[in-house]
């Protein structure tokens, strides 16, 4: 797709296949550049498209921020769609609860209940998990794990939005994007090529913020 865009602009255009080896090549220098260990581990190919970027230009711009800001993960529609069939899964849970009177091993009860006895704010940090705590646990990373930022960005993206879709899209900038800057930044840095993230220009942020979105 890129290259057919770039056909019809009559642009020059790169291409860069980031193989097996080339990429085991280069994950532990840019472990190295991120001071820690990875979290997107498309960190490599993107400091393997800066490495060629240099070779050719000093600044590259960045399409980060624009699924954040124009609602392009499936898991915001997921969580909005979600919360507009919560009457659905309320009406079901209860059903399972009487259910559970008779059938005493429905471990779909449990689940279904929990859910939908969420408030709006939990299922919102239920959904955007990438790791549950207690296998991080298990795995010995943690004993503890302070999520009181993570709860009030949540409970404010709530309070300041006018719909489940629209809260999703603000959590997503105040968490998951910061981590997709820092990669972006840390990637482009080591190979010494300046990046820019036009879609999250200021106007342009509160301009979608703005936006009326409907259900």
């Amino acid at each position: 797709y890129a290259k057919a865009a770039s056909d019809f602009i009559k642009s020059r255009h790169f291409s860069l296949i980031s193989e097996p080896q080339s990429f085991w090549d280069h994950l532990p220098h840019a472990i190295w550049l991120h001071d820690e260990p990875l979290l997107h581990s498309n960190s490599v190919p993107i400091y393997q498209i800066s490495l060629l970027a240099k070779k050719h230009i000093k600044v590259i711009l960045s399409g980060e921020g624009a699924d954040e800001i124009f609602g392009g993960y499936y898991i915001q529609r997921r969580f909005g769609n979600s919360s507009r069939f919560n009457m659905l899964t309320f009406l079901l849970s209860n059903t399972l609860v009487g259910l559970n009177k008779y059938f005493n091993n429905l471990n779909l009860e449990s689940m279904f209940y929990s859910y939908s006895h969420f408030e709006q704010y939990r299922k919102l940090l239920w959904q955007r998990a990438l790791v549950p705590k207690k296998h991080l646990i298990d795995l010995g990373f943690l004993h503890d794990l302070d999520n009181s930022f993570r709860e009030k960005s949540a409970k404010k993206a709530i309070e300041n939005s006018n719909n489940p879709y629209q809260a999703a899209m603000y959590f997503d900038q105040e968490n998951y994007l910061l981590t997709l800057l820092e990669r972006q930044d840390k990637m482009s840095m080591g190979a010494s090529i300046e990046s820019r993230v036009p879609f999250l220009d200021k106007n342009l942020v509160d301009h979608a913020n703005s936006l009326d979105l409907k259900n």
